[in-house]
Formats: structure tokens, C-alpha cells, sequence
């Protein structure tokens, strides 16, 4: 399998990469490097397509514009292949459920586990929500504590990223 990578080099939250096979988006990182990126998605640097810019992959052209657009207040939905393969029943289930939280809304980590029939799974939830492969696509920023308030973030930036996002949904919530 070939593996592209894309980047946008800039963007209000920094540099975001994408990977993708012919297929279907597999992973998007938030972090500052191509290294540091393939060693989050576990593959190697060599022996890969690295398309960058991407010109090889319309998965990832298509992509990389679709998130300029959701970071410039173009675009409140994606419409892009996701691949949901290699995950856990457990762990598809509480992606899905975030997958579905409407642009500008936020649920609880608590609010998923009930939507998903493990009332009690409130901290499993947001252990699968800090390992998201495809943040931003699959919005775990949208996911907040029984509180009301933002409780860590995966991505480069942490909660203030987090912050960055629902702000720019119009959702104002206060870091814990």
C-alpha cells in the first residue's frame, strides 16, 4: 500500500499533515514536522510516496482544500472517505458518535458513552477522543468535560487549540 502525506504548511492553528492511501484519509496529524508525523502514524519514512505538495493524490488534494476551507469559515461539513478500519468496536463507535456533532455543537465525554450504550464509559470515551487519528474530520474538539469545560486536546497547542476550534464554531467555553 502507498501511503501519500500532504501538508498546509500554515494555518491559524499551524502546520496540519494528512495522510492518505488511494482510498481513504488514514490519519491527520496537528504537529510541526513530517518526522514527527509518520512516527505518530507509526510508518517509516522510507519507501513512501510523500506527496507534497500533494500532486499525486486527489484524496489528499481534496482534503488539504477542504480543511483551508473549514479554517477560513468556509466549510462547516467535510465529504471526504474516512478509513475506519483497525479500530475497536469501542473505538469506532465513539468516533462515529463524534463524527456526528454537528459544526458549533459540543456533547460531554459522559453524553457519548450514553449515546453509545456504556453509560459508565465516560473516561474510555475520552481516552479513544485523545487518540483520534483524524482530528478536525472526526471533531473530538467538540467533546467537552461533564463540566462544561475543555479538558485536554490531542493536537499541537493542547487545550488552547481546542479553544482555537469550538471559538471559531462559535462555541465559547472556558479552559479548565
Amino acid at each position: 500500500m502507498t501511503l501519500h502525506i500532504g501538508k498546509l504548511a500554515a494555518s491559524p492553528i499551524g502546520r496540519i499533515f494528512v495522510a492518505a492511501n488511494h482510498k481513504y484519509i488514514i490519519s491527520i496529524g496537528l504537529v510541526d514536522t513530517r518526522s514527527k508525523f509518520l512516527s505518530e502514524i507509526g510508518k517509516p519514512a522510507g519507501g513512501l510516496n510523500l506527496a507534497i505538495p500533494p500532486t499525486g493524490n486527489p484524496i489528499i488534494r481534496q482534503c488539504l482544500h477542504q480543511l483551508k476551507e473549514y479554517l477560513h469559515g468556509e466549510r462547516i461539513v467535510f465529504d471526504l472517505p474516512v478509513d475506519w478500519s483497525g479500530m475497536t468496536g469501542f473505538q469506532f463507535n465513539v468516533l462515529k458518535e463524534t463524527f456526528n456533532i454537528p459544526f458549533g455543537q459540543v456533547l460531554t465525554y459522559g453524553e457519548i458513552a450514553r449515546r453509545i450504550g456504556n453509560p459508565n464509559a465516560a473516561r474510555a470515551v475520552g481516552r479513544v477522543e485523545a487518540t483520534n487519528p483524524l482530528p478536525i474530520l472526526i471533531p473530538c474538539h467538540r467533546v467537552i468535560g461533564a463540566d462544561g469545560k475543555l479538558h485536554g486536546y490531542g493536537g499541537r497547542g493542547g487545550i488552547q487549540t481546542k479553544a482555537w476550534l469550538l471559538h471559531h464554531e462559535g462555541v465559547h467555553l472556558n479552559a479548565s
